[in-house]
């Protein structure tokens, strides 16, 4: 009866993931929803007002996070490209995410917009993490953007852009 139970369970999920119907129908999502944040995977919901017109979430390459935390009672600004992310074993947060190519600076440092309403470059004010992988902890987080992108591949090189 276990193995049985088991089996069942498991092709069930490989059905369900296969045809996409966790997408389609809440009930057969995860209760964590933050895989299909991370996976970009929400924009198939039908209450989603969010649409891809061009592409598909398979079309997405990576994802770009933006995540500000406060330290010592100063708000930084980090982002990098998502490697990883740990969810919550209680099935209804997230524990961690991981990036690559990280980099930070203080929220006091954003860019300035002249009289002529330009922004000014700010980008020599962010700090570069050595290392292959920052792991944040999301309950230190204050909040999280999200941007997901495809490469296209145009005269032997990859360029990315967002999906659209």
């Amino acid at each position: 009866m276990f193995i049985a139970s088991g089996f069942s369970g498991y092709w069930s999920k490989k059905l369900v993931r296969k045809y996409k119907l966790d997408r389609s129908f809440k009930f057969f999502r995860f209760q964590n929803s933050w895989h299909y944040i991370l996976k970009g995977e929400f924009f198939d919901f039908p209450r989603a007002d969010i649409s891809l017109d061009r592409d598909t979430v398979e079309d997405i390459e990576f994802v770009f996070v933006d995540a500000i935390l406060e330290i010592n009672g100063e708000s930084y600004l980090y982002d990098g490209i998502l490697v990883d992310y740990e969810l919550s074993n209680t099935g209804s947060g997230l524990e961690t995410i991981s990036l690559t190519n990280a980099q930070r600076r203080k929220i006091s440092d954003d860019s300035k917009i002249s009289k002529k309403g330009k922004k000014k470059d700010n980008s020599k004010k962010y700090y570069p993490i050595s290392g292959h992988i920052l792991v944040l902890k999301y309950n230190e987080t204050r909040n999280l953007n999200f941007t997901y992108f495809t490469l296209e591949y145009d005269n032997g090189n990859f360029t990315p852009r967002l999906v659209e």
